[in-house]
């Protein structure tokens, strides 16, 4: 019959014989896949935000006074809620405001009122970059329906695949 002491010796013998033989392979080292499958990547995007802070109506002659352009930083966060850049396309969508309502957003306008930005390939999505306010930075056309109105409502949506879309909406003040 085998005493405790003697059991112990034997299991931890074969613990290191089992680290001997398997090995730190699957462990996650570096190199290792770490338990991350080839089909998802170790980070996605989770979340699209306009940035308030620096979001904003811009007048082009400013001797006039007419605003005619949307200047929007666009943030993309992953599932830990931290910046991220990603290939894809975004979508920009401007309405007229409707006050005093959960969804601020009216009739869409016509002329200019959707804009597509397509950064799958590398070299457009560095030159949107803008790694101070680590955002997506983007010149957008106001419509001519808009050179007049107070406040109107953006709307962005980035389009990581066929199946995926994440959306944010901001109203801008003159």
């Amino acid at each position: 019959m085998l005493n405790e002491k003697k059991v112990k010796y034997l299991v931890v013998l074969s613990l290191w014989g089992l680290l001997l033989v398997g090995g730190c392979e699957g462990a996650g080292g570096i190199g290792g896949s770490g338990g991350i499958s080839d089909r998802q990547p170790a980070f996605w995007v989770s979340k699209v935000h306009l940035q308030k802070s620096f979001t904003a109506v811009k007048a082009e002659n400013a001797s006039l006074g007419l605003p005619n352009r949307v200047e929007a930083y666009v943030e993309l966060k992953d599932q830990f809620g931290d910046p991220i850049k990603a290939l894809g396309e975004f979508r920009f969508e401007l309405f007229q405001y409707r006050p005093a309502l959960a969804d601020p957003r009216g009739k869409r306008f016509g002329e200019g009122g959707i804009q597509d930005v397509n950064l799958g390939a590398v070299e457009e999505n560095q030159q949107h970059w803008d790694s101070i306010s680590r955002s997506y930075r983007f010149d957008l056309r106001l419509p001519e329906e808009a050179a007049n109105l107070k406040k109107v409502v953006l709307q962005v949506t980035f389009v990581g695949g066929p199946d995926y879309r994440v959306r944010d909406i901001l109203v801008l003040e003159r």
